[in-house]
């Protein structure tokens, strides 16, 4: 799982993401069993170069473990890079990841696929907008308050 879901759970056990932030970054979101996985890490590394990481923190106990650190992203289609901070929480089996929670600063990814004042991500050549009106819907929300 990536920054959360965008599926509401019930239970509140995970995390929501907005329809606006998996439009703009669409490997966001739960992704169960190894060829999804496959598909994410694909699907990020179209878009997404990690340049640089480093760990900052480490804490393991019996079959879970979380670390804490940075990234430098690029930015493929609009050439930007940012630093990241992440939280990674890992659960093992047989020495196998069997769960694999990932949250970043997501605004700070989607920062990086911003041009000309509007959130863009280029997939596979392929140009893909936060539509204006759900901006403008939440400013009109906001201010009827």
């Amino acid at each position: 799982m990536v920054n959360g879901t965008p599926i509401p759970d019930s239970a509140g056990v995970l995390p929501p993401i907005s329809a606006d932030c998996l439009a703009g970054l669409p490997w966001l979101g739960l992704h169960r069993g190894r060829d999804e996985v496959k598909k994410f890490r694909a699907h990020m590394h179209r878009n997404l170069e990690v340049t640089a990481f480093g760990p900052r923190e480490v804490i393991s106990q019996g079959n879970r473990a979380a670390a804490f650190g940075w990234f430098r992203l690029h930015a493929l289609s609009t050439d930007r890079t940012v630093d990241i901070a992440y939280w990674i929480r890992f659960e093992l089996c047989d020495g196998l990841i069997t769960k694999y929670r990932f949250l970043e600063n997501t605004f700070d990814v989607a920062r990086a696929f911003r041009t000309d004042g509007n959130w863009v991500l280029e997939t596979d050549g392929a140009k893909h907008r936060i539509p204006a009106t759900s901006q403008t819907t939440r400013k009109r929300r906001s201010t009827a308050a």
